[in-house]
C-alpha cells in the first residue's frame, strides 16, 4: 500500500489501521511529520526514511507495544517527495508494511540552504564521520553526506550550543523585546520535534549565551551575561559575558550564579576585544576533580573553577601579562610554546592517541585557537580591559589552529601534545573543534567553512558553503544521537 500526503493534514483508513498525518510545514522542525495511528491490537513499529542513496536512509524503531501511536518522523528531504516505509508488528509477530510519500515541495525554507557541497578526499575519514550521521549547524539545520538538507528548524537562538544531555537537546528563544543574536533569557530542554521538558529562565536583566555542560549529578551549568542592547555594552562595574549559572537540570531552578567580572580587574585583553568584555565561550566538566573548564576569548585564558562553589581554581594563560587570581598552569615543554590568542572554545578529548595521559591522572583538552589579534611576529596585541579600542590596530592574519594539551591538576602543569590547523584558513572571532571517532571537526565560523581532519593534519572532508549566517558550533550528530533526540 502506498499513501501520498502533502502539507495538509489527512486521515486515511486501511483494513486494520487508521492513520492521521501531520506534516510540520510551518512549525518547529519543517522536515518532520507525525503519523498518528490506531490498531485493533497492540503493535510496535519501525520506520525507514528512504534516502536519495541507500547509505543515508534514516531508521527508527520502538519495542513498545500499543494500540495508539504518535510516530515522530524526522529526516524528510526539502523541496521534494520523500518515501517513508512503516512496519507495524503485533505481539504474535504479524507484520504489516505501509508506504507513505511526504511532499515538502511547497514549503518555504526562507534563507536556509537546502543543499551544500562536501569535498571528500578521504573516503575512510568520511565513512567514520559524516557517513555516520548529519552535519548539524547551531540553527539545527542538518545535512547528510550528500549535502541534502534533512533537518530544518531553525532554532531561534543563532549561537546555540551543540550539547545533548540525557537524550535532550537545549535551545533558546530570543524573540520579542529582548531580542539579541548572542543572548537569550529563556532556554529549553526538549527533543527534535519541539516537545519541551524543562524551561530555564535567566534572572531579571541577565541572559544566557553560547554553551552549557552538566556534572551528571542533576546540575546544568550555563554561561551568562548581563542583558544589553545591540551591540553588547558594559562598564567596569557591569562587564559582559563573565557569569556562570548553576541550575537543577530537571526542574529549571536556579541554584546559584557567579559573576567573575571583578576578578578581571587590570587584566590584559586582545586589542580587538570590546571594552570591559570577558567573553566566556565554552564549558566542560572534569569528573575526577569536580571542576568546570571555561575559556575567556578576550583574555586568551583557559580557566578551571569549582563546580560546587564557582570559585576560580586555576588558569592557563601567558604569565607575562597580569593573570587571574588562581593557580597558574606551568607549561613544562615551553620551548617554542606560543600561548593561545583569542581562543574561542575548549573541550575534553578522549582520543585514543592521548589515552595514556588520562591513565596518568591528567586531563586532556583541545583548544581552538583563533590567533585573533597578533603582531606579525606572533606576539599578542593587547590592552587593559577597561581601555577603549583604538580606531586602527595591527592584527596579522595567522591561520587558526588547534592545541591538544594534557593538564596535571595535582601539580598544575601542562604539556603540549599536538598542534594542527587547516592551511590558509582562519576564523578571527568564532570557531570550534569537536571530536568524533578519532577525527576532529573544525568549524570556521567567520567564513562559514567546515573541515574534518586527523591528527596528522590530513583534511579528508570539507564544506565551503555551510551557512549564510554564523554557524559557531556546527558538528556531526551520529544517527544514534539523532534517534535519541526523537
Amino acid at each position: 500500500m502506498k499513501i501520498s500526503c502533502g502539507n495538509s493534514n489527512v486521515e486515511i483508513t486501511t483494513d486494520d489501521n487508521i492513520f492521521n498525518f501531520i506534516v510540520r510545514s510551518l512549525e518547529f522542525n519543517k522536515l518532520s511529520a507525525y503519523i498518528l495511528h490506531q490498531t485493533d491490537q497492540p503493535t510496535k513499529y519501525s520506520y525507514t526514511v528512504i534516502g536519495k542513496t541507500s547509505d543515508v536512509d534514516f531508521t527508527y524503531s520502538t519495542d513498545v507495544y500499543s494500540s495508539s501511536h504518535q510516530i515522530s518522523v524526522i529526516g524528510l528531504y526539502a523541496n521534494t517527495v520523500t518515501q517513508v516505509n512503516l512496519i507495524l508488528e503485533s505481539e504474535d509477530g504479524q507484520q504489516e508494511i505501509v508506504y507513505f510519500s511526504f511532499d515538502t515541495s511547497s514549503q518555504d525554507f526562507s534563507d536556509v540552504l537546502t543543499s551544500v557541497s562536501f569535498d571528500i578526499t578521504d573516503e575512510e575519514m568520511m565513512n567514520n564521520t559524516l557517513g555516520q550521521g548529519w552535519l548539524i549547524t547551531c540553527f539545527m539545520n542538518g545535512y547528510d553526506k550528500n549535502g541534502d538538507l534533512r533537518l530544518c528548524g531553525p532554532y531561534p537562538w543563532l549561537t546555540n550550543n551543540m550539547k545533548t544531555i540525557d537524550n535532550l537537546c537545549f535551545y533558546g528563544n530570543y524573540s520579542g523585546e529582548r531580542e539579541h543574536q548572542y543572548h537569550t533569557n529563556i532556554m529549553y530542554s526538549g527533543n527534535l520535534m519541539g516537545h519541551i521538558k524543562t524551561t530555564f529562565t535567566a534572572p531579571d536583566k541577565y541572559a544566557f549565551h553560547h554553551d552549557i555542560t552538566t556534572d551528571n549529578k542533576g546540575n546544568l551549568y550555563i554561561l551568562g551575561s548581563l542583558w544589553a542592547d545591540e551591540p553588547p555594552e558594559g562598564t567596569p562595574e557591569e562587564r559582559q559575558e563573565g557569569i556562570i549559572y548553576k541550575y537543577d537540570i530537571n526542574t529549571g531552578e536556579l541554584l546559584w550564579q557567579r559573576d567573575h567580572s571583578r576578578e578581571f580587574d587590570g587584566m590584559m585583553v586582545l586589542m580587538n576585544s570590546p571594552v570591559s568584555d570577558i567573553h566566556y565561550n565554552s564549558l566542560e566538566y572534569i569528573e575526577d576533580y569536580n571542576q568546570i573548564i571555561t575559556s575567556s576569548r578576550n583574555s586568551s585564558a583557559v580557566i578551571g573553577f569549582d563546580a560546587e562553589t564557582g570559585d576560580l581554581i586555576w588558569v592557563l594563560q601567558d604569565p607575562s601579562f597580569p593573570v587571574l587570581p588562581a593557580k597558574n598552569i606551568e607549561i613544562i615543554n615551553s620551548d617554542g610554546f606560543v600561548y593561545p590568542n583569542g581562543q574561542h572554545a575548549v573541550f575534553l578529548t578522549y582520543h585514543e592517541k592521548y589515552s595514556s595521559y588520562w591513565d596518568e591522572g591528567k586531563t586532556v583538552i583541545v583548544i581552538f585557537d583563533n590567533r585573533s589579534c597578533a603582531f606579525e611576529d606572533g606576539t599578542p596585541n593587547m590592552r587593559e580591559i577597561d581601555s577603549p579600542v583604538p580606531d586602527t590596530y595591527e592584527a596579522y592574519p595567522f591561520d587558526s589552529r588547534v592545541y591538544v594539551m594534557a593538564i596535571d591538576l595535582e601539580n598544575y602543569t601542562a604539556e603540549l601534545l599536538d598542534t594542527f590547523s587547516v592551511s590558509g584558513e582562519r576564523t578571527e572571532f568564532a570557531g570550534v573543534a569537536f571530536e568524533l571517532n578519532g577525527y576532529f571537526q573544525l568549524t570556521m565560523s567567520d567564513i562559514f567553512k567546515f573541515f574534518i581532519l586527523d591528527t596528522n593534519n590530513n583534511v579528508g572532508v570539507a564544506c565551503h558553503e555551510l551557512d549564510t549566517k554564523q554557524v559557531y558550533r556546527s558538528r556531526i550528530y551520529t544517527y544514534d544521537e539523532l534517534r535519541s533526540l526523537i
